[in-house]
């Protein structure tokens, strides 16, 4: 059954980097506009992902990292646990750790600060 859950994440995740890599998010309709962004003026967490996506998978490092940082920064992390939960290859401290609230603190924490619009802050906003 690990096996099946892998495999099936597996062909998600190559499908996904094909539909992002073959259609940009720069001109394509059908990704979603971001709601919070649209009534508040403010980035959320996510904005710019789709593109920083698009980046990373044509290559481009610094124009994704420059997209959404949190992103780039938090795929490492996400593999590392995934992987580690479909192989059952849980180190101790790794089983310990509150994961969910560690990434929510992270998540709130990129938000505030990628709002502040004072540099070294702006470096953070996802359109440059």
């Amino acid at each position: 059954m690990k096996r099946l859950s892998f495999l099936l994440m597996i062909l998600v995740l190559l499908i996904t980097a094909w539909i992002v890599h073959r259609y940009p998010p720069h001109t394509n309709p059908f990704y979603p506009k971001c709601f919070f962004r649209k009534i508040t003026t403010l980035e959320c967490p996510g904005c710019g992902s789709a593109r920083s996506l698009y980046s990373l998978v044509h290559g481009d490092l610094m124009q994704a990292a420059d997209y959404n940082i949190l992103l780039l920064l938090m795929l490492p992390v996400l593999l590392i646990g995934f992987i580690a939960t479909v192989t059952d290859h849980f180190h101790e401290t790794w089983r310990k750790l509150n994961k969910p609230l560690i990434y929510l603190l992270l998540i709130l924490i990129f938000w505030i600060l990628r709002n502040i619009n004072y540099y070294p802050f702006t470096v953070l906003h996802s359109d440059k």
